[in-house]
This record gives C-alpha cells, structure tokens and sequence, in this order.
C-alpha cells in the first residue's frame, strides 16, 4: 500500500511536562488583564472617601490612572493595549449624577464578563 491510502494511527498527546500543565491550567483560571483593570478602577472609585461623591471626570482620571498603573504596567505594550481597549469597551456609560460607589457596583458587574 502507498502511504496515502494507509491508515494512521493519531498518538494521544503526552502529557510531558505537568508541571507546565499546571501553570496553564491556574493562568487560564485567572480573570483577564481587561477584567482586572475593570476590578481595580471598582475598588479605586469605591474606596471610603470617594464613594459617596458624585463621578467626576477628575475623579474619574485619578481612579483610571492608579488602576491602570497596577494592572498594566510593566506589561508589554501588545497585551496592555488590546486590554485597555477591551476594558474601554466594556466600560458602562455614567449616568448623571451616579456616585463612584454606584458606578463601582456596574464597574464590577461589567468586570464578569469580559
């Protein structure tokens, strides 16, 4: 028989590092950077002494600022950017007069599903 008309056998995978297994398995269990920017802009503008105000675009700079600077930096610009920019897409519009503690609870929801 011609080897285009023998059958193949398909080898299962070898599972030959485990060890690597494991870190993929706890990296894929982990939110995304886009999430995780989401979950920490929630806590900065959810802290004790800015929640009760109204968001503003002041308060609004400082929050994204800090959480940009925990979750993003120090990462390559390819994973960072295309983070933010989910992150920005999902963001949630403000309503008027919405508190930052408010806007934290949609922040956190909007947090699940990216």
């Amino acid at each position: 028989m011609d080897r285009i008309h023998t059958p193949t056998s398909v080898a299962a995978p070898v599972d030959s590092d485990p060890d690597m297994n494991q870190v993929l398995h706890q990296l894929l269990a982990q939110p995304s950077f886009a999430a995780q920017l989401l979950t920490e802009l929630a806590y900065q503008l959810s802290t004790r002494h800015i929640s009760h105000l109204v968001l503003t675009t002041a308060l609004w700079d400082e929050a994204f600022a800090t959480a940009h600077a925990r979750i993003l930096n120090g990462l390559y610009p390819c994973i960072a950017i295309p983070s933010a920019a989910t992150a920005a897409a999902a963001l949630p519009a403000v309503r008027l007069d919405e508190t930052c503690g408010e806007y934290a609870l949609r922040l956190r929801a909007a947090a699940k599903g990216v």
